[in-house]
């Protein structure tokens, strides 16, 4: 399976007005009705639930479930799974 993917690190915006990260809407999916997103973890993509709060613009607030520097996948495709290798240079 081949596809393209988009990094992106988990950053702290406007400490002072927010309580959670903020991420790219884009990264974020569903899998069986629950939100989450998938992380790079060990060269492999894994699905991770997420607890979401306030949409800014293109960005989503999350409560839980990510912490500050993890590696997450923007705009995955449908056809990730959990589990799947990943090249990351």
């Amino acid at each position: 399976m081949f596809g393209r993917l988009q990094f992106s690190s988990i950053t702290r915006q406007n400490v002072a007005a927010r309580q959670g990260l903020m991420i790219p809407e884009d990264a974020i999916v569903k899998q069986f009705g629950i939100t989450g997103v998938f992380k790079v973890v060990d060269q492999q993509a894994q699905f991770n639930p997420i607890t979401t709060g306030q949409i800014e613009g293109k960005t989503v607030e999350v409560y839980s479930g990510l912490e500050r520097g993890d590696r997450i996948i923007v705009n995955p495709s449908p056809k990730l799974e959990n589990g799947t290798a990943l090249q990351v240079s």
